[in-house]
């Protein structure tokens, strides 16, 4: 649940706490105020004057360029929820009580989302969240200005700088095709079990004093804060201990960690979900998607 504060073409009168800004681009931002019921309701005022126009699925994409597939059920008296695929985007962000979250309708399904923390700082979104520059590739948008790009670094440099452009570009084009698998895959899977989807940073595969931090959202619903604990990761079919801690500000996997990931070769750009399938004896699924 959220509450709706916006107001109606930027004056800043409002109507009932609920409406929308911006006479030609459509915003309105919402107060989270539950964030475990893993939906999120859109503001009446937005749906009755923009519902007519939406799809049953509408992306939403964060400023750096990751796009996401959410799924939007319309009821009567003018009210929508984005449900299905938002429960992901709730946990990958770590969105909590009193976070805010800044929508912009730019037409059709796209929305863009900015998300601002209980200081009212935007968060950061890293470059292995996604890169902007390869997520529009992936949509075709830029292949024009990127192609330019390529003519003007060849003709300055001798190619060396677009050596270096191909491998970011294969590189983040591959990390964001993993997540969106991982991400279909989930979203498909009749769910029963709590679930995060992880990609591998520097940090948490190099070979000394690797661990792995595990989103707030998700480690708090296992286990309490300030715990320590030894879990079992499982993947296809073997196991390993790994010790398990969770304190006020984030939960790391840590001993036993660095050789999960030395055993599954697994390389900077994986995607991994993880899935608590027995939370008495803290037993974790994981499914690997290679980038």
């Amino acid at each position: 649940m959220a509450k709706d504060y916006s107001t109606e073409k930027g004056d800043g009168s409002g109507s009932n706490g609920c409406g929308i800004y911006g006479a030609k681009v459509p915003k309105f931002f919402k107060i989270v105020s539950n964030p475990g019921e893993h939906r999120l309701r859109l503001p009446p005022e937005f749906t009755r004057k923009y519902g007519h126009n939406l799809p049953d699925c509408v992306s939403l994409k964060v400023p750096n360029g990751l796009l996401w597939k959410v799924e939007l059920q319309i009821h009567s008296n003018h009210e929508a929820w984005l449900h299905r695929g938002w429960r992901l985007f709730e946990e990958y962000y770590s969105i909590q009580l009193g976070h805010l979250l800044l929508f912009k309708y730019v037409g059709k399904e796209h929305f863009e989302v900015h998300i601002f923390d209980t200081t009212a700082t935007e968060i950061q979104y890293s470059y292995y969240d996604s890169l902007e520059r390869n997520a529009e590739i992936l949509a075709g948008k830029s292949m024009g200005r990127e192609n330019q790009d390529v003519d003007d670094i060849d003709e300055h440099s001798g190619g060396t700088e677009l050596k270096q452009v191909q491998q970011r570009a294969r590189d983040g084009n591959n990390i964001f095709e993993a997540y969106t698998r991982a991400s279909i895959f989930m979203s498909k899977k009749p769910i029963k079990n709590l679930f995060s989807i992880v990609v591998m940073h520097p940090s948490y595969v190099s070979n000394q004093r690797s661990a792995l931090h595990i989103p707030p959202v998700f480690s708090k619903a296992i286990l309490p804060v300030k715990v320590t604990s030894s879990i079992l990761l499982v993947s296809e079919g073997k196991t390993w201990p790994v010790r398990y801690i969770c304190g006020k500000k984030r939960a790391s996997l840590t001993s036993g960690w660095r050789e999960f990931a030395g055993d599954n070769d697994l390389k900077v750009g994986d995607v991994c979900v993880f899935e608590v399938s027995n939370r008495i004896n803290l037993t974790w699924d994981v499914i690997i998607f290679r980038a």
